[in-house]
């Protein structure tokens, strides 16, 4: 009790923003619980809402979205990407519909000889890269599809990719009225209502474990809670040091909802590279890690899934240092000091 207290106090002094507040806080009684048994980090979270009750998810996962990639049948690149990954004890692999590589994916984790059980698959439908429709049936007909990429009867977690369409040739190919762009009964908010209706549909069912969303923000978690829906497993969104979303976390935490982070490295267009920010190459330092470690680590400290991408050609080095994140905790003075990278939202 003292040391959390001791935390919350030391967050207090130095922050005056109370949604800084409440978010460092909660990494400070993350760390205590953590620290105390002088163990490593649990290396995986377990989910809640719309997902199997006591479920548990792999804290790393391997991302492969790679734009431009045209669907393929078969081996492709990530082909040995995926069986790198595999073969270097990760069990949580990241793709989605619109990727076009999760038919190569599915023919390595059969080859594999790990049981299906074993390995959490993550796939998405929806807007992505390519024109993949919303919509109730449009949602169906996609995971369909999905389980016959895969060769599986079962996805661990499947998620509407975008809560809106990215472009008019995704809006158009959908038949469901509330989807359908420029339509008289349009509707963005009843559309992704539609769509979270049929995963819900394809969750009961148990053609996945647990379904979650994608890229919302907190007005659209919002609307499914003033809806009464059931709520998402999984929230899987950009973010990183210079772009934390601190009012998306603290709701998250408060619904339950897993924060999923891509992009945590930032984009090639980020500056400074986050990488390269001088507190995280000290705090590399002080740990004897990598930069993209101690990003990683506080990203899990505040309770924060992890999804780095590894697109082809394979680099296991990259690999063996993102299953690895849990051999070190940060201290909460660190936690503090990446976390006033970004100015206050």
């Amino acid at each position: 009790v003292v040391v959390v207290t001791c935390c919350w106090l030391m967050c207090w002094c130095r922050v005056r923003n109370m949604t800084k507040l409440l978010f460092l806080s909660l990494a400070c009684l993350l760390h205590t619980f953590s620290s105390s048994s002088g163990q490593p980090l649990p290396s995986s979270q377990e989910l809640y809402n719309a997902a199997v009750p006591g479920m548990m998810m792999p804290g790393v996962g391997l991302g492969t979205g790679d734009y431009p990639h045209p669907p393929t049948i078969g081996c492709d690149d990530y082909c040995n990407v995926t069986r790198a990954w595999l073969q270097l004890g990760g069990r949580r692999i990241d793709s989605a519909d619109s990727y076009g590589n999760e038919n190569g994916i599915g023919i390595v984790v059969k080859e594999s000889g790990i049981p299906r059980e074993q390995i959490f698959l993550t796939s998405k439908i929806g807007p992505g890269g390519y024109d993949f429709p919303l919509g109730y049936n449009e949602t169906l007909e996609q995971v369909t599809q999905i389980l016959q990429n895969y060769s599986t009867p079962y996805i661990d977690l499947i998620l509407m990719h975008f809560p809106a369409a990215r472009r008019p040739a995704q809006a158009f190919q959908t038949k469901d009225p509330v989807c359908i762009l420029g339509g008289p009964h349009y509707d963005a908010r009843l559309c992704r209502f539609s769509t979270w209706k049929a995963l819900v549909e394809i969750w009961k069912q148990g053609k996945a474990k647990a379904i979650g969303v994608s890229n919302f923000n907190t007005t659209h978690i919002q609307e499914f809670k003033d809806a009464g829906l059931i709520l998402p497993s999984v929230n899987q969104v950009p973010q990183n040091p210079m772009d934390q979303k601190q009012p998306l976390l603290q709701q998250a935490n408060e619904l339950k909802i897993r924060v999923q982070a891509y992009g945590s490295f930032g984009g090639a267009r980020q500056r400074p590279p986050i990488l390269d920010i001088p507190v995280i190459k000290q705090i590399a330092t002080a740990h004897n890690v990598s930069a993209a470690q101690v990003v990683l680590n506080w990203q899990w400290q505040l309770g924060i899934s992890v999804n780095p991408g590894a697109n082809p050609p394979v680099n296991t080095d990259y690999m063996k240092e993102d299953l690895t994140i849990f051999n070190f905790k940060l201290t909460p003075e660190e936690m503090k000091n990446i976390t006033d990278l970004q100015p206050s939202e």
